[in-house]
């Protein structure tokens, strides 16, 4: 080294300062700059996932109150068949979201009804709202899983409210189908950041709506899908807030 001249010496040590400088960028600052932008898509994936969730739910907790609200009025704790009627059909043709409603007997048989006969799903659903109320759930409200009809060209859920007396007993149970194939028009036309993908699951994994799939195929491939066995969705299932990448 001393017998080197001067400019060979500051060459060297040129080179030990730049040297040292792509180090420091390669082992500190890369990965900072790699985590910070991981850190903001992340947070932007919370944001858009919390927006839309919003979206989604306002016209569906619209319609739980709705029902509620029903299911305690006078009409329907008094069993008067033809008010009951007669409110079901102004509610069901004044709401974009609710499809045929019935007031059901505690044996499931029609006392009142939107339409001429009681389809299975409204059965299905009374005799689930019965079973919350046997664990003691009275102002439980169920809500079924989707279904896909492709006669009607219709993606529908229903929802159920017992209706009770004032001493608590349990007078019959009021159903009624809810239209969601403008809740999954609202996710597939949702505005996303490039290559981001949004969906909704029910609380098994299956799938109601996607951003990149049609739900209105005469297959319903969509509703088909089960995302129940992926990481992601296993995590938010039990109430683990958490972005695509941390369960990969």
């Amino acid at each position: 080294m001393r017998n080197l001249n001067w400019t060979e010496k500051l060459a060297i040590l040129f080179t030990l300062v730049l040297g040292a400088s792509l180090l420091f960028q390669l082992f500190y600052v890369v990965p900072y700059l790699r985590n910070r932008d991981v850190e903001r898509t992340q947070q932007r994936q919370r944001e858009t996932a919390w927006a839309l969730a919003r979206e989604l739910q306002i016209p569906l907790e619209r319609i739980r109150g709705q029902i509620q609200k029903l299911a305690k009025r006078a009409e329907f704790v008094g069993m008067n068949a033809t008010a009951q009627k007669a409110v079901l059909l102004e509610h069901a043709r004044s709401s974009h979201l609710l499809t045929d409603c019935f007031v059901l007997l505690p044996d499931f048989q029609a006392h009142a009804a939107t339409a001429e006969t009681v389809p299975a799903w409204a059965e299905m659903i009374g005799r689930r709202c019965a079973k919350q109320i046997e664990r003691g759930r009275t102002e439980h409200i169920v809500f079924a899983d989707p279904r896909f009809s492709p006669d009607a060209d219709l993606v529908g859920s229903a929802i159920a409210a017992p209706i009770t007396a004032k001493d608590g007993d349990v007078l019959g149970y009021l159903v009624a189908g809810i239209r969601l194939n403008e809740l999954i028009s609202t996710v597939a036309n949702y505005r996303l950041d490039v290559e981001q993908t949004a969906f909704v699951v029910t609380g098994k994994g299956q799938v109601v709506a996607h951003s990149e799939l049609d739900a209105l195929t005469p297959q319903a491939v969509l509703l088909s899908l089960d995302y129940g066995h992926q990481p992601l969705i296993q995590a938010n299932l039990r109430g683990q807030h958490g972005q695509s990448g941390e369960y990969d």
